[in-house]
């Protein structure tokens, strides 16, 4: 087992003492897309025990569309 692997076990294991019965992990590929960057992520979660939950797709809300319209493009051009 690897120093990671380890830290998130004792992580899980000192969580389960104290009472909790889930832990989220956040984030993996979508279902039906094995080809997708986060596979190998949702892989390793599912090894050690993880149960995948999606909920429906992520909302912007726009506060101030001026600063919105802007961060869109610079987020494209960084891309």
């Amino acid at each position: 087992m690897g120093g990671q692997q380890y830290l998130k076990f004792k992580t899980f294991e000192r969580a389960r003492e104290q009472g909790f019965t889930t832990f989220d992990l956040m984030g993996g590929a979508p279902t039906g897309f094995p080809e997708h960057e986060l596979t190998s992520v949702s892989a390793f979660k599912e090894s050690i025990g993880g149960k995948k939950i999606e909920y429906t797709g992520n909302f912007d809300i726009i506060l101030n569309p001026r600063l919105y319209k802007i961060f869109k493009r610079l987020f494209t051009l960084k891309k």
